[in-house]
Formats: C-alpha cells, structure tokens, sequence
C-alpha cells in the first residue's frame, strides 16, 4: 500500500468514525440534526440518527413512506407544517439568518411530542434550491408542565371567585344559610 492510499484510507476511516462520534454526541443530548432543501417540502437531505428515533421510524420507513417530505410527514397536522413554514418565510422576509418555532411532532405510534425547532439558513445549494440547517430538541416535558401550571392557575381564580361570591351571598343573604340548614 502506498502512502497516498494509506492516508486516503485513514481520512475514510477517521471521517467515518466522526460521523459516528457525532451523532453518538447528539444522541445524547438529545438533539435532532438535519440539513433539508428550503422547497415546498423542506425535503430531508440529511439527518442524524435522533431525528429518526424521535419520530419512532427506522430511516428506511422514514424514507419509503414520507420520500423525505417533512409535508407529507406532517400531512395529519396540517396547521403544525403551515406554522414552521410561516415562521421560515417571515425570518427570510426579514432578512433574518435563522428561525425558531415550537410544534407539535406526529409520531409513528400516533402519539405527539412537542419539538423546539432552530433553523439556520446557508449559502449552500442542491440542485440550485437552498439549504436550511436544523436543530430540534424534544421539549414535551416543559410544554406539558407549562399547560399544566395553566390550568391550575385558571382552577384557582375560578376557586377565588367562586369564594368571593359565596361571601357576598352570605353579606346580601346573612339568614340563608341557617334557614337552608334547617329543613
């Protein structure tokens, strides 16, 4: 073996433990890396193995079913896919580099999870379409805990004004509760 082929071997191999040292690395913080066309599909170029695992499809699934359309991925939540590409489109029309959107996720169980997307837009072309760069991290937990403090916030002024309404009866009513209590 040559020096020449000897080092084109090991860029091979260092340039495949790399891939693999990185998404192992994104794996676990739990973080969704992808690269997809900026098209009416925000077609998946790329995609480590999380964002996979986050919507609970093999990559192969993944593509034989969706052909890498994040549209036809979300065609169950319409609203969800038109939300991410309204906030795309209004960071590109305000000359922004990124954006930042929080969504619902399907999953291939049926189930949803919430998803914090970042996105960065690039320079980088295929096929003459523009590239985004993305990033999402599963937030469900902080959105569940947000909704939840919602609705005891919401119970306890219903609570409050339930009290403050039993108290006024009882100022405008002072004999009310002892006639109702005998029978």
């Amino acid at each position: 073996m040559n020096a020449d082929s000897y080092g084109l071997k090991l860029n091979e191999q260092s340039s495949e433990q790399t891939v693999y040292d990185y998404n192992m690395l994104m794996s676990a913080m739990n973080v969704s890396v992808s690269k997809h066309l900026m098209d009416e599909n925000f077609t998946v170029v790329w995609a480590n193995d999380y964002f996979y695992s986050q919507t609970l499809y093999t990559k192969q699934e993944y593509e034989a079913i969706y052909h890498n359309s994040c549209r036809k991925y979300f065609e169950q939540y319409p609203e969800e896919y038109e939300k991410m590409a309204m906030v795309v489109e209004q960071a590109l029309l305000k000359g922004k580099s990124g954006y930042e959107c929080i969504c619902r996720m399907p999953r291939k169980d049926g189930s949803c999870s919430w998803i914090k997307v970042s996105g960065m837009f690039s320079d980088q072309k295929v096929n003459d379409i523009p590239v985004i760069y993305a990033t999402f991290i599963d937030v469900t937990e902080a959105v569940e805990q947000k909704e939840l403090q919602q609705q005891l916030e919401k119970r306890s002024q219903e609570l409050q004004a339930a009290e403050v309404a039993n108290r006024e009866k009882s100022v405008f009513f002072p004999g009310c509760r002892m006639i109702s209590g005998r029978r």
